[in-house]
């Protein structure tokens, strides 16, 4: 694989003709961010891969002023220098060839969009924090999926919330899909077209079908 730590020197030369060192200072930039930003970045033959410091979701961050001031997400910095000012309204999102890298600043691997096209991506990805990715849940896909199949095969809610130490509302909420509706079984989504008992056709002695 390719690898590279660009010349921030060089670098300086591409950046976006509106991303003035004066625009830059106006909008609350030290005059030595761009430099900075650059120093912090490493080429590769598809992602360029922030190596400075990261968040707790892995995306790279970087003060734009002095040190203790606002800090900047890497890839909107990398968009604004390489396209210009984000559109007022939208955000930068990833579309990385090889699945979605929070620490990419690839310009190519940036497009923007509004906050519904962002997170209806990320569901498509599959890269959202639902479900048992959401650190404040409480439940998992496996507890979800445990309920709806113990509710599916006659169990009365009330037992099953007293079981789990839950709301029975809760648990209402999770067996009609009012939560964690995205989630699919298909064992428990085939309840409602249960198997018939068979239909015994006897045939008399006198050959005649009944």
């Amino acid at each position: 694989m390719f690898v590279a730590f660009p010349d921030p020197a060089q670098q300086l030369s591409t950046m976006h003709s509106l991303i003035t060192p004066r625009w830059m200072i106006e909008q609350g930039f030290s005059g030595s961010f761009a430099r900075r930003f650059w120093k912090r970045v490493q080429i590769t033959d598809t992602c360029w891969v922030w190596v400075g410091a990261k968040n707790e979701k892995g995306y790279g961050k970087i003060n734009q002023g002095p040190v203790g001031g606002h800090s900047k997400r890497a890839h909107v910095v990398s968009w604004m220098l390489h396209r210009g000012p984000i559109p007022e309204g939208l955000c930068v999102c990833h579309n990385c060839p090889g699945g979605d890298n929070p620490a990419c600043v690839n310009p190519n691997h940036l497009w923007t969009g509004t906050n519904y096209q962002n997170r209806r991506d990320s569901v498509l990805k599959g890269t959202n924090n639902r479900g048992s990715k959401n650190g404040s849940s409480k439940l998992t896909e496996s507890i979800v999926l445990d309920i709806r199949r113990r509710a599916a095969s006659g169990e009365k809610q009330r037992l099953i919330a007293h079981d789990l130490k839950m709301s029975e509302s809760t648990i209402s909420s999770i067996v009609h899909r009012v939560r964690w509706s995205w989630l699919k079984d298909s064992s428990v989504d085939r309840t409602a077209s249960a198997a018939l008992p068979e239909q015994t056709i006897s045939i008399p002695e006198n050959g005649r079908t009944l």
